[in-house]
């Protein structure tokens, strides 16, 4: 029979004789006591004499932290759970001086005994530690800033630095699951053979892999934060490549099986989306299902994703919160492409939004060879050996990354260089406006990324299956029309308009003298003799709908279907109409309506 006190969640005997061990030279703060079998308030009677209240099992605290700059303390706190398993956490002190923090049950869901009603009592207990060890901390993943002459990476549980020489602890803002789901299951080798091999022969499954090594190097090549979106409406294949991707650095099970995997749902609100962006840091992040996600405000979710920059926000004080930061790649899939996403809220997709975030069509299955299997028993073991081996290739590649180059300076060197080789591989040859040169800099980088896992040995491939992979990535994405320059869109904006709106066009050779203002909502005239939309300027910015016009009138000049007699740069034209005078307007060849610059587009994904 148990002799357990009331209250009190027994432990188990190993773990008893732990405990004592643990906090053996921990000066626990006065007025409590610290026994193996919890936390105790000294507290007397009205008589005098002594009787201990339990407050929760076993926690204490080993160390204090702060950042770089001597910010954002904390606390390193250690708790047994119910099942005498030893727990860590950084934990920011202000935490503790929340009105209604939610602390206590977030160490309750991580197994702490606390006895209900004295929540408040536990966290005086906490902030009543005085220990004289001081810990560096960070608050989110990715390289450490501030003062390091040498890279190091922080992960929720462990840093990885030449040497290991580093100490460091990881401590969020707040309690962050998105974070945790960055661990390791099985070893490396078991990763390259059952989840990396069998994706030989399949280029998208290959680009995806690299483009989970291409996080931590946006940091020395000096880019931005990017995104690669694969859409198509083939039912087999996209979540399986996000899949596999996110088998590098965490659970890489299907979303629809398990909550333990290391994707994410694209349906969350837009405070949650920075949460998980700062909290992917420096890595990959895997979005699932785009259609779900509201199709509002997307456009400028897609601007905030790829700014690395979240919202200030005020605290209940008025006082300025410290905004969010983050350096991501985002991996994402859909059955739509991101610009139809951005143009289902009525707003239209620009070239910023899709030269950062680029729609990667698939025409086919994305499982092309399944070695010697059927498509279905290919897939299935491939997706079970993602939810069993996962997280090791992530932090091999990071070791062998930070262990190539002697100091920081040297490894961003090194990244630089051969980001710019990438990037004149997969531009040679092609004819490209700068925006687009910028985006092709972003699968230079996911290039970069496979080759140098190749060359450390942790990805079973040749450089030229990286090289193959990516470059079919660069023709699909060349070949999706969603990939035409701002000038090129507009026009095509203005194409429609023209054909939708033609009534609005009064006939240019007739007489206008007794309109008297009566006709509502012209949009100009058409002169069909010579073949000519003459268009107002307000005419003309409703038809660009929000495309720069004198981009789009540049773009008309260059193709020669802009009506031009008003002297060299002029992009109105002088033309008489009769009743009303010599004005100027902007004269628009008839031959754009048969002008179709997304025709001939084809997607580089498929058999």
């Amino acid at each position: 029979m148990s002799t357990t006190a009331p209250g009190v969640i027994e432990i188990p005997v190993d773990a008893r004789e732990a405990a004592c061990i643990r906090w053996s030279n921990i000066q626990i703060p006065n007025g409590y006591q610290l026994t193996e079998d919890g936390v105790y308030l000294n507290e007397t009677t009205g008589k005098g004499e002594s009787a201990p209240k339990l407050l929760s099992g076993p926690i204490w605290v080993t160390a204090r932290t702060r950042d770089y700059r001597n910010k954002e303390w904390g606390l390193v706190v250690h708790w047994f759970d119910i099942d005498g398993m030893e727990h860590e956490r950084a934990i920011p002190a202000r935490r503790l001086h929340e009105p209604r923090s939610s602390l206590p049950q977030e160490l309750a869901g991580e197994g702490l005994h606390i006895v209900p009603g004295r929540e408040r009592l536990l966290i005086t207990y906490l902030g009543s530690y005085s220990p004289e060890i001081r810990i560096s901390s960070v608050s989110r993943i990715g390289w450490m800033d501030g003062q390091v002459e040498l890279p190091a990476y922080v992960l929720p549980t462990k840093v990885v630095a030449l040497g290991g020489a580093t100490t460091v602890l990881f401590q969020p803002e707040r309690h962050s699951p998105s974070s945790l789901s960055l661990h390791d299951k099985g070893s490396l080798e078991q990763w390259r053979r059952f989840v990396a091999t069998p994706c030989r022969g399949n280029p998208l499954l290959i680009f995806s892999l690299c483009a989970a090594f291409a996080g931590p190097l946006l940091k020395w090549a000096g880019l931005d934060s990017c995104g690669f979106h694969l859409y198509g409406n083939s039912s087999k294949g996209k979540t399986t490549a996000l899949q596999v991707a996110a088998s590098v650095w965490g659970c890489g099970a299907d979303p629809a099986t398990s909550d333990l995997t290391h994707i994410r749902r694209w349906h969350t609100t837009a405070n949650a989306l920075e949460g998980l962006a700062a909290g992917h840091n420096d890595g990959l992040l895997v979005l699932d299902e785009m259609g779900s996600v509201d199709s509002a405000d997307f456009g400028r979710v897609i601007y905030d994703l790829a700014g690395g920059q979240g919202k200030a926000r005020m605290n209940k004080d008025a006082e300025l919160r410290e905004a969010r930061f983050w350096r991501i790649v985002f991996l994402s899939s859909g059955e739509i492409s991101v610009r139809e996403k951005i143009e289902e809220g009525r707003r239209p997709a620009r070239a910023g939004q899709l030269n950062r975030f680029l729609d990667i069509p698939i025409l086919d299955q994305v499982v092309m060879e399944t070695n010697n299997k059927t498509p279905e028993v290919f897939v299935n073991e491939l997706k079970r050996a993602c939810a069993r081996f996962y997280g090791t290739a992530g932090i091999a590649f990071l070791d062998r990354l930070i262990g190539c180059q002697p100091d920081i300076q040297s490894l961003q060197h090194a990244i630089r260089d051969a980001l710019d080789r990438w990037t004149q591989q997969l531009t040679d040859g092609l004819d490209l406006d700068t925006p687009q040169r910028r985006s092709i800099q972003r699968l230079a980088v996911v290039a970069l990324g496979g080759s140098l896992a190749v060359e450390f040995k942790v990805l079973p491939f040749t450089v030229l299956d990286v090289q193959h992979a990516v470059q079919r990535a660069r023709d699909a994405w060349l070949g999706d029309d969603g990939n035409l320059s701002e000038a090129q869109r507009g026009a095509i904006a203005l194409r429609e308009f023209l054909l939708a709106q033609r009534a609005r066009f009064l006939d240019a050779l007739a007489d206008h003298s007794n309109n008297g203002g009566n006709v509502r909502d012209v949009a100009g005239y058409y002169n069909a003799q010579q073949g000519v939309f003459l268009l107002t300027d307000s005419a003309l910015r409703e038809a660009c709908r929000g495309f720069s016009t004198r981009e789009v009138l540049s773009e008309l000049a260059r193709l020669r279907m802009l009506y031009l007699n008003n002297g060299e740069g002029r992009f109105k034209s002088r033309h008489t109409i009769q009743g009303i005078g010599r004005i100027q307007l902007f004269g628009v060849r008839r031959e754009l309506l048969e002008h179709h610059p997304e025709d001939g587009k084809s997607s580089g994904f498929q058999k």
